[in-house]
């Protein structure tokens, strides 16, 4: 298997740890390629070629089941790919048992689409702010942009770069509110602190599974995203800052300390391969 991630999605951060899992429960190995993220489509068409779609949406992760064979498949969403994996031995055939136990799958898809919930409400934030804030798109800029003309032409782009991720997402992100991911987080809260849960969504009988995989690294990437400023050449201390341009996601931070911290332990306990790198 080859796993085509982009580093700085969550998604594929999410793709990673549970391949990672799957590979120590007794599952398929897996290797990773970069995914080449460009403001200019041109770039995206030889991995188009590869996969074999020259039209329509191309997102990361991707999962190429058997990359160069005939019977290569192609699975672009992250939990579908990560159960097509689950389910080639690191299920319950093997050693700890599925990502995706059966009996509590319906419960397992309520938190998978809280995780999905919170990074659609930040992506929107973001794509609003960069695609009309000036000093957005200026400190995103690499350095070589320079200075008058080539300057606002790469300004434009980068913004054209947050108007697609707006369009391509629109969809997606059209259900997410501060208030429904504030219940959320409220309800994992709860279920973490009570009712014989222990440290994981499902309980300590089924283990580590994908609902824990998928709301931990999005609550980690956010945090860790949010104390960053957009670039490197941003001083600290300006302001401009991811925090101050996803601000319903900085108060969600800021009110759930105990899941960051959650969060946190969770990818360090149960992503040894992480914790090692």
């Amino acid at each position: 298997m080859e796993l085509i991630a982009f580093d700085q999605s969550p998604f594929s951060e999410r793709a990673k740890w549970a391949l990672d899992v799957i590979a120590d429960r007794g599952g398929p190995p897996h290797t990773t390629s970069a995914y080449p993220f460009s403001p200019f489509a041109v770039t995206m068409l030889p991995l188009r070629l590869r996969i074999g779609k020259l039209r329509g949406r191309v997102t990361a992760p991707i999962l190429l089941t058997s990359p160069g064979a005939p019977d290569n498949e192609v699975i672009m969403d992250s939990t579908a790919l990560v159960r097509w994996a689950d389910a080639r031995g690191g299920g319950a055939a093997g050693k700890g048992g599925s990502l995706f136990p059966p009996e509590h799958e319906q419960e397992l898809e309520r938190w998978v689409t809280a995780a999905n919930d919170l990074l659609s409400l930040f992506r929107r934030e973001l794509s609003a702010a960069g695609k009309g804030d000036a000093a957005a798109c200026d400190a995103l800029l690499p350095p070589y942009a320079g200075q008058g003309i080539k300057r606002d032409v790469m300004r434009r782009l980068m913004a054209g770069v947050f108007a697609r991720l707006e369009v391509k997402f629109r969809e997606d992100d059209a259900g997410a509110s501060e208030e429904k991911a504030r219940a959320d987080l409220t309800a994992a809260r709860e279920r973490l602190a009570g009712g014989g849960g222990g440290r994981l969504l499902l309980g300590p009988g089924a283990g580590l599974t994908f609902a824990d995989i998928a709301l931990a690294i999005s609550i980690c990437q956010l945090a860790m995203m949010r104390e960053l400023p957009l670039t490197y050449k941003v001083p600290p201390g300006s302001g401009l800052t991811v925090a101050s341009r996803v601000p319903a996601v900085g108060r969600l931070l800021g009110e759930f300390p105990d899941l960051v911290e959650w969060a946190a332990e969770t990818k360090k306990s149960h992503w040894p391969q992480q914790a090692a790198a």
